[in-house]
């Protein structure tokens, strides 16, 4: 696996900057949400938002979205998650 920057370091990314991969710790999973496409007009797809923190600074947060991706639980609060870009696009920054 290549690079993953940390939470503070993807914070400093431009809006859609591609980010080669991230790593924090998981402090929140919201409950994935059923959408309809913009793109694609009565089609739905699935966003579900995870709070990642800092490793070395937990008072910095990131919130990930993930798309399509099967549905994370609160089991997962507290571990260390690695993101990597998909085949879909990637990992991009929404912008501070």
């Amino acid at each position: 696996m290549g690079k993953t920057c940390s939470v503070s370091e993807a914070r400093e990314y431009d809006k859609g900057q591609q980010l080669p991969g991230l790593t924090g710790k998981v402090k929140v999973v919201f409950q994935p949400r059923q959408k309809e496409s913009s793109a694609q007009p009565g089609t739905t797809y699935q966003d579900q938002g995870i709070v990642l923190c800092d490793l070395a600074n937990p008072k910095l947060e990131l919130v990930v979205s993930l798309y399509d991706h099967a549905p994370y639980d609160k089991s997962i609060v507290g571990k260390v998650m690695t993101v990597t870009p998909g085949p879909k696009g990637g990992l991009k920054s929404n912008g501070s």
